[in-house]
């Protein structure tokens, strides 16, 4: 080692080529990979269902995670084509293509450096080109020539396999050649699904409040599962549109708070504010020696002006949300009491205040807790998947809500949020219970009651009422629309 030489360097070479290094001199991937590329891809392609589908086709696994290169990588260059192993040049024409289409490269604004929105374009993008090789006679029989070259592992070949392996190749590059329009077609149609694929993921995020960035805490194939899950499911896809449409109307209804905000005169005082100024000193304008009084006391602050204070709002306490989910809630109302608690954590969330979020029948089943800020989609797709069983009964919820608030101070000042169908009655001890806990506690507490029909109607809402500083009564055969007024009124309330 040279003198004054850093003694960490060769064990740092030695990292950096353990990591980013090459791998063997045979390539399988047309698109220059490192190592930590092929650790990131084997961890997707291990947590993929729809990728390890893929990999069953000839020469495929490894022109998936070409793919995937191609959308990942900021700048996806080709392997020197006498580098790769023979059989997987068929797949330098399909990634020839990919590379020199300027569609990747609108693709890569939303994916590059991102392996989860990548994977997701890939998996997405491969399943479009498997699809098109099926169609297409030439492109499958190229597979098939690719496919019968390797049959057996070029370390176990004997020199005739290899040379029939060679002429397997060459004819599967024929064939491609031959149908360099199709390769074309399919290469441009795996981009534009992959695109697509990947916006509609971001979409679909966005509706649950999330970024692909919330979830890079997670391990590779958690944060894929948790995207199947939230896109697969038509339940899930159902209660993320309902819960970007409440919190839409939550922000919404925030915003039009804020613009109606006024500042009101609380005083006068002495300034230089211009557009606080009493309107007798700018009179003071108009005569030429007052004129220039008025100049000496603007430039020492001392003209007459409206002192203003904004009418702000108090610091808001947390949300508690208690979601009935007995079996009368079963279909549209579970969908939309779910969407409603998602969005009050949203809400939550944004305004920094701690939520706890409680599901109830005849007993207490689930609860979920986020403290201000707190983004948890294990959390959200967990709340989303839980089912409906057994009656109603207010009094385990409210008494659970009355320990969490009492229990805690950070809890205190609270809004307290009902999402039910159920028609349950309290006794009127009960209901002074509540009431002297609402005073000590100085909790504000609102109620939906989601009705099916007439029945019953007018004593559940007066039930409600009794201890309730709002209830609202909503039809379920009116979710779509009256449902939205009736959010719209509760997000008010709370914020």
């Amino acid at each position: 080692m040279e003198q004054g030489g850093d003694p960490k360097m060769p064990r740092n070479r030695n990292l950096i080529e353990q990591w980013l290094g090459e791998d063997v001199p045979q390539k399988k991937q047309n698109i220059k990979q490192d190592r930590y590329d092929h650790t990131i891809f084997e961890e997707i392609r291990s947590a993929s269902e729809k990728i390890q589908t893929l990999n069953n086709t000839g020469t495929f696994p490894e022109l998936i995670q070409d793919l995937w290169a191609a959308f990942y990588k900021m700048h996806p260059e080709l392997e020197e084509e006498e580098k790769l192993n023979p059989g997987h040049r068929v797949n330098r024409p399909f990634v020839e293509r990919l590379l020199e289409d300027s569609a990747t490269k609108e693709a890569r604004i939303t994916t590059a450096l991102d392996e989860f929105s990548s994977a997701v374009a890939a998996a997405a993008a491969g399943e479009k080109i498997a699809t098109e090789i099926a169609e297409r006679a030439d492109l499958k029989k190229a597979m098939d020539h690719a496919r019968a070259s390797m049959a057996v592992p070029e370390s176990e070949q004997t020199d005739e396999e290899k040379a029939q392996a060679k002429i397997e190749v060459e004819k599967a590059l024929e064939k491609l050649d031959g149908s360099a329009r199709d390769v074309r077609r399919a290469v441009r149609e795996a981009i534009q699904a992959g695109r697509e694929e990947a916006e509609k993921m971001q979409g679909v995020l966005a509706g649950w409040g999330l970024e692909p960035g919330d979830l890079k805490y997670m391990p590779i194939g958690d944060r894929l599962k948790i995207a199947d899950a939230l896109t697969r499911d038509s339940r899930m896809k159902r209660i993320a549109d309902l819960v970007g449409k409440m919190r839409n109307l939550a922000r919404a209804k925030q915003k039009q708070k804020m613009k109606h905000r006024r500042d009101e005169i609380h005083s006068i005082t002495i300034g230089s504010e211009l557009h606080h100024i009493l309107p007798q000193e700018l009179g003071a304008l108009r005569h030429p020696l007052r004129k220039l009084d008025f100049y000496r006391r603007f430039t020492e602050g001392q003209l007459l002006q409206y002192d203003l204070q904004s009418q702000e709002k108090l610091a808001r306490g947390p949300i508690v949300a208690m979601i009935d989910i007995s079996g009368s809630m079963i279909g549209d109302p579970i969908e939309w009491a779910i969407a409603a608690a998602l969005a009050l954590a949203d809400t939550a969330r944004r305004q920094k205040r701690f939520c706890h979020i409680l599901f109830f029948n005849a007993e207490v089943k689930k609860e979920f807790s986020f403290t201000p800020g707190e983004k948890d989609p294990e959390k959200y797709v967990e709340m989303s998947s839980i089912g409906v069983s057994g009656g109603t009964d207010y009094a385990p919820a409210i008494q659970r809500a009355q320990a969490v608030i009492s229990s805690q101070k950070e809890y205190r000042n609270a809004d307290v949020v009902m999402v039910t169908d159920g028609l349950c009655y309290l006794d009127d001890l009960s209901i002074e219970l509540i009431q002297e806990w609402k005073r000590s506690c100085n909790i504000s507490c609102f109620a939906i009651l989601l009705e099916a029909g007439m029945r019953g109607t007018h004593g559940g809402i007066a039930e409600l009422k009794r201890w309730n500083d709002r209830a609202w009564q909503l039809s379920i055969a009116n979710l779509t629309d009256g449902g939205n007024e009736i959010a719209g009124e509760l997000f008010e309330e709370v914020y």
